[in-house]
């Protein structure tokens, strides 16, 4: 029984692995395709910016304050948008994506997720990432195995059963 636990722990482990090495792999994509989504709020920041300086929006604030603010307001927004654009996409290939999970914007980042469609990572960046998600997963794997071994060498002295111990640990 006990080859049978350590036999599905592996497998778990295993497909765990796979799974954050699959996640990684596809976070170029996502960021590329946050980008795009993020050139686009920039593009209707600006043309709503021009309309309310020059435009039809203009014409429907008449109160001086009020069109300042919102000038204001406005020029924050595609200044803010403009400046986590050029972060991103002046990043390193390899630290690009951190640089995106860094400067994400909700509302950009929900609607890109959800029009997100997985890609397969045929470069090198993407085989990076996908790589180092499965060794961030395995490296976690081998402290879990030492966390339980120090628990079941613990559970031997007090009398209970260890489940890499005996012939069962090349199991």
């Amino acid at each position: 029984m006990q080859w049978m636990a350590a036999r599905l722990s592996v497998l778990l482990s295993t497909l765990f692995a796979a799974l954050i090495g699959a996640t990684m792999s596809q976070a170029a994509a996502f960021t590329n395709a946050y980008l795009q989504r993020l050139g686009g709020h920039i593009d209707e920041a600006k043309r709503q910016l021009e309309s309310l300086r020059a435009g039809d929006i203009g014409r429907l604030v008449t109160e001086p304050a009020t069109r300042e603010q919102l000038l204001e307001i406005l020029q924050r927004r595609v200044s803010d948008l403009e400046a986590a654009r050029e972060v991103i996409a002046n990043a390193n290939v390899f630290v690009k994506p951190l640089m995106c999970l860094f400067n994400l914007d909700a509302e950009i980042a929900w609607g890109t997720a959800s029009a997100f469609v997985p890609s397969i990572p045929l470069d090198v960046a993407g085989l990076f990432l996908w790589l180092s998600g499965l060794c961030r997963r395995l490296g976690a794997l081998g402290s879990d195995e030492a966390l339980v071994q120090a628990r079941g060498q613990r559970a031997g002295r007090q009398g209970g059963l260890n489940l890499f111990s005996g012939a069962d640990a090349n199991c």
